[in-house]
């Protein structure tokens, strides 16, 4: 089970950003990047930034933040209810463009050296050129759905914790 930690306060301010890959590897998962600043009870503010479309909050709205390692992965808006896996809601393409490059590089080495002659060498290369990509993506779909999963239990555990308790009054 992962560690999770909440921060909770009113939500002050929301920036919606475009986000622009600078480098050719670089991958957002969402074309859209929201900061958050939080007010805590103690007075402090917290900056919070996440990769998303999806924002169930306004200013003004109370919200408990879920953190992991220091990234937001989860938002409960406590003024309305809603809520929001950033896990789920934005999940993160799979296939990299690095992956490409890499077998574009494992290809080419492989068709270098049965130029050159090789016979052990390129059976390598191509049992690895085979073998790496799928089992990288099977392990980026398992973390995925771990991830998503582990969110989902945190969530509910805030949301129970932070449900308000009901009073019950006598009335004439």
């Amino acid at each position: 089970m992962r560690d999770f930690y909440v921060v909770s306060g009113r939500l002050v301010e929301v920036h919606r950003f475009i986000n622009v890959p600078l480098r050719w590897y670089e991958h957002y998962p969402a074309r859209e990047r929201r900061e958050l600043w939080i007010a805590t009870p103690e007075g402090r503010e917290v900056k919070l930034v996440v990769h998303s479309r999806q924002m169930p909050a306004r200013c003004g709205h109370h919200v408990e933040a879920v953190l992991f390692r220091g990234e937001l992965v989860g938002l409960l808006n406590t003024t309305t209810g809603a809520q929001v896996n950033y896990a789920r809601a934005d999940p993160p393409l799979k296939w990299r463009r690095l992956d490409s490059a890499l077998l574009s590089a494992v290809l080419f080495m492989t068709f270098v050296s049965i130029l050159m002659g090789g016979v052990i060498l390129p059976v390598v290369m191509g049992s690895v050129a085979l073998s790496f990509f799928p089992i990288a993506l099977l392990g980026r779909i398992a973390s995925n759905v771990r991830a998503r999963l582990d969110v989902d239990r945190a969530l509910e555990k805030v949301v129970r914790i932070s449900a308000p308790r009901t009073l019950l009054r006598r009335v004439k």
